[in-house]
């Protein structure tokens, strides 16, 4: 002892000595501060959660589609057909700034004028690739709702091309197809009240410089009366093809459309 060191059977006894059991240790109740969570509970809510969201989810992939118009259609196919044949032969080269495109416009506006309509014009010029400065003509014409400040639907074609062929398809279908669609709403000296009353403003536009990057839209959208009430915009583009017709739904932010149009719009 004297020397620093301990007799064996002292020291093992030390070290395998068996500590002194203490009081025995209560598990803490659910929901207490030491468990907060309860399981069970917790796993029954998420049923009450997932079940709904499930049902929820499934129900808008498959929203059911708006009920159809009670207005009888109207649109005249063979008419349309005869439309947009006539245009394409009446001015074949309807190119921005040329003669055909002064010969398209005086045929749109002649075929609104004998529904009644009163075309209006929005004259601008805008750069032409290849044709440099040339001086542009959209036309439109109004079917007004009620009340007059109604959010405004614009439904548009653009009728001139790019003069390389007669444009029959691009765009001669689509302005045709914008006359006919406006004739439910003519004004004639035998019926002096429209044959159909809009809920909104329906603007008809016909754009010029719209296969050269949309350039008669975009002014319409800058700078018409119209501007800042249009609610929505229907674009009327290349609808004689052979292929099957398709809808292409987009926003002026980068959201989706609702579920609701694009069932509705399937149907």
């Amino acid at each position: 002892a004297g020397r620093g060191w301990v007799r064996p059977d002292a020291y093992y006894s030390h070290a395998m000595a068996a500590p002194t059991p203490g009081p025995p240790r209560r598990r803490a109740r659910r929901g207490s501060l030491e468990r907060p969570i309860n399981a069970r509970m917790y796993r029954g809510t998420w049923l009450l959660v997932g079940v709904p969201a499930l049902v929820a989810a499934f129900t808008v992939g498959r929203p059911a589609p708006l009920p159809p118009p009670a207005l009888p259609p109207t649109f005249d196919g063979p008419t349309a057909l005869a439309l947009a044949t006539e245009l394409a032969e009446e001015a074949p080269d309807r190119s921005p700034g040329g003669a055909g495109a002064i010969r398209a416009a005086a045929w749109v506006t002649e075929r609104f004028r004998l529904y009644g309509f009163e075309m209006r014009r929005q004259v601008f010029e805008a750069t032409i690739p290849g044709r440099g400065r040339q001086r542009l003509a959209n036309l439109f014409a109004v079917a007004p709702g009620a009340p007059p400040d109604a959010p405004v639907l614009v439904v548009m074609a653009h009728r001139d091309n790019v003069g390389l062929g007669r444009g029959a398809n691009d765009n001669a279908s689509g302005t045709a197809a914008l006359i006919e669609l406006a004739r439910p709403y003519a004004r004639v000296p035998s019926s002096p009240a429209a044959a159909v009353s809009p809920a909104h403003t329906i603007v008809f536009l016909s754009t010029d410089g719209g296969a050269f990057g949309g350039l008669g839209a975009e002014e319409f959208a800058a700078h018409s009366p119209y501007a800042d009430r249009i609610a929505a915009l229907i674009n009327v583009d290349t609808i004689a093809g052979s292929g099957r017709a398709r809808i292409e739904l987009a926003g002026e932010r980068s959201r989706s459309p609702s579920a609701t149009l694009v069932q509705t719009a399937a149907e």
